[in-house]
């Protein structure tokens, strides 16, 4: 998985890449997202097994990094 195997373009306007982590799992994060859409996705029910802020933060802050890891 990565984002030239990507159909389309779902995050559009959006800094993010999706990648592999080993051969079960892969990630998509999104960059450089803003307090209030940060809550709004850590609310909403992505699917996702794991889900890092910030590298290791609890809580969004005015810019933030999203890791949402699938399998």
């Amino acid at each position: 998985v990565n984002k030239a195997s990507v159909m389309s373009h779902p995050f559009s306007g959006l800094d993010w890449t999706v990648a592999p982590l080993s051969s079960a799992r892969f990630f998509i994060q999104l960059n450089q997202i803003d307090k209030e859409t940060c809550f709004y996705l850590l609310s909403s029910g992505t699917g996702a097994v794991k889900t890092e802020l910030n590298s290791g933060s609890e809580s969004c802050s005015e810019q933030n990094t999203i890791k949402f890891i699938f399998y």
